[in-house]
């Protein structure tokens, strides 16, 4: 977004673990990314989505995570990728 791009970011199945409040990696030795999430809005990327499905099968809910999202079911996600220029997944 820093570069003028249009940027969504969408996280889904296990992804919706990394947003989730609380978060303690040390015991498991990996980096907590929760505060690079913290600041994508001040690079203008302010277009976060959440698979529905995901935060249910993990008894998740949006109360429990640390950036504002916008929650979209499976097949809105689908059409939400479609319209993208690119796909990165990781």
């Amino acid at each position: 977004a820093v570069f003028g791009q249009d940027v969504s970011v969408v996280f889904m199945d296990d992804g919706v673990y990394q947003i989730k409040k609380g978060q303690n990696t040390e015991a498991i030795g990996m980096k907590n990314f929760s505060l690079a999430y913290r600041v994508l809005e001040m690079y203008d990327v302010d277009k976060l989505y959440v698979e529905r499905e995901s935060l249910e099968a993990r008894g998740l809910s949006e109360d429990e995570l640390i950036v504002p999202v916008e929650v979209l079911s499976n097949c809105q996600i689908g059409r939400l990728m479609a319209e993208q220029d690119v796909v990165l997944n990781f």
